[in-house]
């Protein structure tokens, strides 16, 4: 692995461990063995670093997502497998990751915004679409409505002042999000598929 890709992949197992605020260019260094100067030479800044980092953790997302789709039979299946995959990624996440990135570094967050509002709503109404195709969603619904519902609904859960006080985790609004997303969407052939793919256990 060569000294940039490093310097990325600490970047991201620090940040999501600790928060964005609490490490600095030294940590990074220092857990890599390298000289901060080093860093300094592949970013300018900070900022950049974790625009970087935050990118190629999106595209990796992106290329994950797409072999679900491949590899599910249903869309049923798709959507919770995805869940399952965001349950199981924010959990390893610092609860401060969120605030951090809105607060310190406006325009890397614009990026995450850009990709619920454009990658996020693909999948969900592709997902849509296909689950109306196999019977497995209902037929009424408008995917493209429900896709920017979805976005919408997610980008309230990542603003923890909407909750505040209700001593509630990421992981516990992520749940409760997917399953009124889901329930409200499945026909009565897709409800039968709850059961087979463990639906409540996500």
């Amino acid at each position: 692995m060569n000294v940039l890709n490093k310097i990325i992949q600490t970047s991201e197992r620090l940040f999501t461990t600790y928060g964005l605020k609490s490490i600095s260019m030294d940590d990074i260094a220092t857990d890599i063995g390298i000289s901060k100067k080093t860093i300094y030479k592949h970013f300018s800044t900070k900022d950049k670093l974790i625009n970087i980092t935050l990118s190629h953790f999106l595209k990796r997302e992106k290329q994950l997502v797409a072999k679900i789709h491949l590899n599910s039979e249903n869309a049923v299946e798709e959507i919770i497998t995805i869940g399952r995959h965001i349950l199981k990624m924010t959990g390893k996440l610092r609860p401060t990751l969120v605030f951090d990135l809105k607060k310190y570094h406006p325009k890397n967050w614009d990026l995450v915004e850009k990709h619920h509002h454009e990658f996020i709503h693909d999948v969900i109404k592709q997902n849509i679409e296909r689950g109306i195709k196999e019977g497995n969603f209902r037929s009424s619904l408008n995917p493209d409505i429900i896709a920017k519902l979805y976005v919408a609904k997610s980008l309230v859960i990542s603003d923890e002042t909407n909750f505040k006080g209700m001593g509630l985790g990421l992981n516990e609004l992520l749940k409760e999000h997917l399953l009124y997303h889901l329930y409200g969407v499945l026909s009565e052939e897709g409800v039968k598929l709850v059961t087979k793919y463990e639906l409540e256990t996500i």
